[in-house]
């Protein structure tokens, strides 16, 4: 007996007192419950006398069986307006029957969205893309923010934001945006195109089930492998890292296809962390894999010649929701979006000449220490800053080109410091950093750098 859920399902009745309930038709406009539940499965339940002002109500769990009569049993009551009893149904009356909702009524609190692992699983932010002056992606590495490409041997390879169509009715949810990867495939047997994604903490899921779901297609009938991997971190003696968990192979089409698998990340026991805090759990899209990496790939072999692959709508939830949440994927708000995101990246741009956010003053005549604060506070103490055609600080109407150009200094978790050396500045007077059409500051904190190898 399974526990199930769905959406639009509400039925009528017309039984009278405290018993099992006879399902006699969906409303109008909704669906029945033997279109999503099957006999023998658990539901939650809301009956009512008047949906839209009701004066009798009851909301609980049954069994569905279905039959030459359609049932429902009423086993347990939550709350009702009979002092949390069964309600009597009166003859002559015509009740609603409505099934809970995909965990949205029941399971999910406001903060459901953290239920899924995977940032960035809709490809919404690209932040090293949207950079002034960045160029299309065709080396592996870094792209859409959280997402990863890691390459060997293939003659070719690009990876690029891509539009869904306005309504997709094959990817649930109206995303915007997928990922594409394009490459040739190769011939060597340690060749590879792997699309990664690192979920912080190695003790994410650990001893438990998971479920990931994805869409993929690709450019004529093809296949990609995916994997987990547990990833203890480095620093002190961790240890080896996991792989082959849940590996599975899926066939592709042309066409949008749900992907699905239930996957059991293996306990910790006996395990030891790295103490650089960069562990993690890994997933791993296989879309080229030699002849060497078989048996993490279920044998996936080369594509031939130039593969287009789409992803979209990437969850990793705990648990089986297979067959009981039709699409498990709970979107945030683009804003909690892009916060977690700028946990690991964030890009600062400067598109104007004299832009004004990053100030400072000088503490003495020959130099000019200007702060700059993150959005989000960083993962470690020691991100990376990368200034990109940014050249000089303005004092009044002056443009000052620093000698040695600027330094970056007391980097930490919620900022750093922009330092510019030069001789004759007045003690204590303000400048600012000079931006452009093409200015850009990128902060990065992954737990994979944009050099790494595969693991």
């Amino acid at each position: 007996m399974a526990r199930k859920f769905a959406n639009r399902v509400v039925e009528t009745t017309q039984t009278t007192g405290t018993g099992t309930l006879e399902l006699i038709g969906p409303q109008a406009g909704y669906r029945a419950f033997s279109q999503e539940i099957a006999s023998g499965d658990q539901i939650d339940y809301v009956i009512e006398d008047d949906p839209a002002n009701p004066t009798e109500y009851e909301i609980g769990r049954g069994t569905y069986t279905s039959g030459a009569n359609r049932l429902l049993s009423r086993e347990s009551v939550f709350g009702s307006s009979n002092n949390d009893n069964k309600i009597s149904l009166k003859a002559g009356r015509t009740y609603t029957v409505t099934a809970s909702l995909l965990k949205d009524a029941v399971d999910r609190p406001p903060s459901d969205g953290f239920h899924n692992r995977v940032i960035n699983g809709d490809f919404d932010i690209w932040q090293r893309a949207d950079a002034p002056g960045a160029a299309s992606q065709t080396a592996s590495g870094f792209w859409a923010d959280r997402w990863s490409v890691l390459e060997s041997g293939v003659p070719t390879l690009s990876q690029r934001r891509q539009a869904h169509a306005l309504g997709e009715p094959l990817v649930p949810s109206n995303p915007r945006y997928f990922h594409r990867t394009q490459f040739t495939g190769g011939s060597g047997v340690d060749d590879h195109v792997v699309l990664t994604h690192a979920i912080e903490s190695v003790r994410t899921l650990a001893g438990r089930s998971a479920t990931l779901t994805f869409y993929a297609r690709a450019d004529t009938a093809r296949h990609l492998s995916v994997e987990l991997l547990q990833v203890f971190g480095t620093g002190g003696m961790p240890s080896a890292t996991v792989t082959g968990i849940g590996t599975t192979k899926f066939a592709l089409s042309s066409a949008w296809t749900k992907c699905q698998t239930v996957v059991d990340l293996p306990d910790l026991f006996g395990k030891a962390v790295g103490t650089d805090e960069d562990d993690y759990v890994g997933i791993y899209f296989w879309l080229e894999a030699g002849s060497g990496w078989d048996g993490r790939t279920n044998a996936l072999g080369h594509q031939t010649g130039v593969a287009t692959i789409d992803i979209a709508h990437v969850s990793l939830l705990e648990g089986n929701v297979v067959g009981t949440d039709s699409d498990p994927f709970t979107a945030r708000h683009i804003g909690q979006e892009r916060a977690l995101c700028q946990r690991y990246c964030e890009v600062v741009t400067l598109p104007s000449d004299i832009d004004g956010r990053i100030i400072g003053h000088s503490a003495g005549s020959t130099i000019l220490d200007m702060g700059l604060h993150w959005s989000t506070r960083k993962r470690t103490a020691t991100p990376t800053v990368t200034l990109n055609n940014i050249t000089q600080f303005r004092v009044g109407v002056a443009n000052i080109t620093p000698v040695g150009g600027f330094i970056v200094v007391y980097v930490h978790e919620n900022g750093a410091v922009i330092r510019a050396n030069h001789s004759g500045l007045t003690p204590g007077v303000s400048g600012l950093l000079r931006g452009g059409q093409d200015a850009s500051i990128v902060i990065e904190d992954e737990l994979v750098s944009n050099s790494q190898v595969l693991i």
